[in-house]
């Protein structure tokens, strides 16, 4: 469905969408919360203009940018305009759904 912005009543847009796909686990057995590995790296999917490519992504270190690389290791450029970065868990990769 549409993501509807509350505030303007339109749709919500973007330039570039990025999927980063993150390991994961339970803090502990009674915690809800999930620790997601936003640092060790892993793979992902950039999305602009109408077209996907798989991407990597990588820190430097635990506190740096994270990078994007094709599928030659170059490092992507975003295009100009909004960027949305979405964050999947590993074992739900299969039920993404590109259209």
């Amino acid at each position: 469905e549409p993501q509807i912005d509350e505030m303007t009543q339109e749709q919500l847009a973007v330039k570039n969408i990025i999927v980063q796909y993150c390991s994961w686990k339970k803090y502990d057995d009674n915690a809800e919360y999930l620790d997601i590995d936003v640092v060790n790296g892993g793979m992902g999917t950039y999305i602009t203009s109408g077209k996907a490519i798989d991407v990597t992504w990588s820190k430097d270190d635990p506190w740096g940018v994270t990078k994007y690389r094709d599928g030659n290791g170059d490092e992507i450029k975003l295009n100009p305009g909004k960027t949305w970065v979405e964050i999947v868990l590993n074992d739900s990769v299969g039920s993404v759904s590109l259209q």
